[in-house]
């Protein structure tokens, strides 16, 4: 199994960009994943330079509902036209962080992305 992050908190090198948030491509021999997307289109700038096909990639998971882990769904969704996105149930809700200064901040996923035919919509364990 190989696992490459495409966006993450840190790089280790000047070409690739880091963000606050996640996303990981996961390769076994017999399968391709995308676990999370980060923020936003990130993820994809990074994968085309390490050599990352994200058309190859077979299903993708969304860990949960917050952009810095889904941000970059809709940028996924048009680079990858077939494989199905695994998300909660509960991922699409309205999610704000309560900062002690300023007002709510909407932290939530774009709601403008439903309804997708693609998601797979999980509640609990689930074997993919």
């Amino acid at each position: 199994m190989k696992i490459t992050a495409l966006a993450e908190n840190v790089s280790t090198t000047e070409d690739l960009g880091s963000e606050h948030g996640l996303s990981l491509f996961i390769e076994t021999e017999a399968h391709k994943l995308l676990f999370d997307t980060g923020q936003g289109s990130l993820f994809a700038e990074n994968a085309v330079k390490l050599g990352v096909d994200l058309k190859q990639v077979e299903r993708c998971v969304i860990s949960h509902g917050h952009y810095d882990h889904g941000g970059g769904l809709r940028t996924f969704l048009n680079l990858n036209t077939v494989a199905p996105v695994f998300i909660a149930q509960k991922a699409f809700g309205d999610y704000y962080a309560n900062r002690a200064e300023g007002p709510k901040e909407y932290i939530g996923l774009d709601q403008t992305l439903l309804p997708n035919e693609r998601f797979r919509f999980t509640d609990g364990y689930l074997k993919i």
